[in-house]
């Protein structure tokens, strides 16, 4: 159970739906379709990146496909990810873990078990939280996590890399 600690930060109407409400074990929700890049997040990071892909959409011209994750074991059953790749060709994994944390591990779960190496028109890319563990408020996310301007700007970086 991934459970976001800035989730405790967020005043949000009682769902009616509580209690009630699964989600099916290794299967992605696509957030928001594109062709241009496919990022794939999960958890509180999943906000961020359909902001940013809305942004980028708007004012760039750049269609981003937002895969949540869901579930990390068992991890896309269905390999949606490597068919979304198939489209783009270029993939960015946001995370507000760690370098080398959960991002690390969805990329050998694409790289090497979906054997996804073959899409890649320009090399995967990971987007983390810094280096250290942030202190636990607003200020630390903002300091130390991935911002929808981080996200702006990793996506206009690959999209360029990829159409010279």
């Amino acid at each position: 159970v991934i459970e976001p600690l800035n989730g405790f930060r967020k005043l949000e109407v009682k769902p009616d739906n509580l209690g009630s409400y699964n989600v099916p074990l290794g299967q992605i929700e696509i957030l928001h379709p594109g062709h241009d890049l496919t990022l794939v997040t999960y958890g509180s990071c999943c906000p961020v990146a359909v902001t940013a892909a809305e942004m980028l959409a708007k004012d760039f011209a750049i269609s981003v496909e937002v895969i949540d994750l869901q579930t990390l074991l068992p991890f896309d059953r269905g390999e949606d990810i490597v068919k979304s790749l198939s489209k783009t060709g270029a993939l960015l994994i946001l995370d507000e873990d760690v370098p080398g944390g959960a991002n690390a591990y969805i990329l050998r779960e694409i790289q090497e078990q979906q054997n996804a190496m073959k899409h890649f028109k320009v090399p995967p890319r990971t987007l983390t939280a810094a280096e250290n563990r942030c202190a636990f408020s607003t200020d630390g996310d903002y300091y130390c996590k991935p911002q929808v301007e981080d996200v702006l700007t990793a996506c206009c970086d690959m999209v360029a890399a990829k159409n010279p």
